[in-house]
C-alpha cells in the first residue's frame, strides 16, 4: 500500500532523476531491530536510509531530529539527543550519552584529488574515495552538545567529550578532553581505580543489578561489584 501512494504522488515530480530519488526514499520503510525483553522508548521518528537497516539494543532513546546512517550501531540505554548526526560508520557502545548537535564519525573528503566533492568521486564508483574507517565509541561515554568525532576516531570507555570539542585522534579510557582540536584536559579518575572500572565491565551486567550499585561512590561500587565475582 505505501509502494502503491509512493508511485502515486511522484508522478507529479516532472523530472524523471527525480521522481527515481523520491521513489527510493519513500517506497521503504527502514527495518529497526531491538531485543524484545527490555522495550525500547522511541521518543520521536528518526531518519535513516531506506532499505537498510540500524541496530538498535534495549532502552535506545533517539530525539527528535537525530539522524541514524544505515550501518550503524548503538548499544544499550544509550540516549542520542536532539539533532545528533550519526553516520553508517559509527559503533556507540551502552550507556553512552550523546549531547544535542554532536555529529559522531564525520567522514572526510578528498582534499588531494581535482575536487573535494562527492558529486564528482562518486561517479567514479566506491573504489575512487572509501577509506571506509569504523568510528568506535566506548560505553559510558557522554559527548557534550555540538561535539565533533572524525571519522575513523576510537574514544575509550567513560571517557567525557567536552561541549563543542572537535576530536580528531583516539581519546584514552576515563579521559574528559575539550577544545579544538581535542586536547586532554585530565582523568576522571586515578590510574588503579580506571584499571579495576575497566576490569570490571559493570556495563556488561542486566541493567536491574547496574542501578542497584551505589553510583555516587565509585570505591564501593567496585567492592560490590569484585563481591560478586
Amino acid at each position: 500500500m505505501r509502494a502503491f501512494f509512493v508511485n502515486i504522488l511522484s508522478a507529479f515530480i516532472p523530472v524523471k532523476k527525480y521522481r527515481r530519488i523520491f521513489r527510493e526514499r519513500f517506497s521503504t520503510p527502514c527495518h529497526v531491530h531491538y531485543n524484545a525483553q527490555e522495550e525500547a522508548e522511541f521518543l520521536h521518528f528518526f531518519n535513516s536510509k531506506n532499505h537498510h537497516t540500524v541496530l538498535l539494543k534495549n532502552g535506545v532513546r533517539l530525539y527528535q531530529g537525530t539522524y541514524v546512517d544505515a550501518g550503524a550501531k548503538i548499544g544499550r540505554r544509550t540516549y542520542l539527543n536532539a539533532q545528533a548526526v550519526i553516520d553508517g560508520s559509527v559503533t556507540l557502545g551502552r550507556y553512552c550519552s550523546v549531547g544535542p548537535r554532536c555529529m559522531i564519525g564525520a567522514a572526510p573528503h578528498p582534499i588531494s584529488f581535482l575536487s573535494t566533492s562527492p558529486e564528482i568521486y562518486h561517479a567514479h564508483g566506491p573504489a575512487a574515495w572509501n577509506p571506509n574507517c569504523r568510528t568506535v565509541i566506548g560505553h559510558d561515554v557522554w559527548l557534550g552538545a555540538g561535539a565533533l568525532v572524525k571519522s575513523g576516531v576510537k574514544i575509550g570507555n567513560g571517557a567525557i567529550i567536552g561541549a563543542g570539542a572537535v576530536v580528531t585522534k583516539d581519546v584514552p579510557p576515563y579521559a574528559i578532553v575539550g577544545g579544538v582540536p581535542a586536547r586532554l584536559l585530565r582523568y576522571r579518575f586515578d590510574k588503579k581505580t580506571i584499571e579495576q572500572l575497566e576490569k570490571s565491565a559493570w556495563w556488561n551486567l542486566p541493567h536491574a543489578e547496574i542501578i542497584r550499585l551505589p553510583f555516587t561512590s565509585v570505591t564501593q561500587s567496585l567492592a560490590q561489584l569484585q563481591n560478586k565475582k
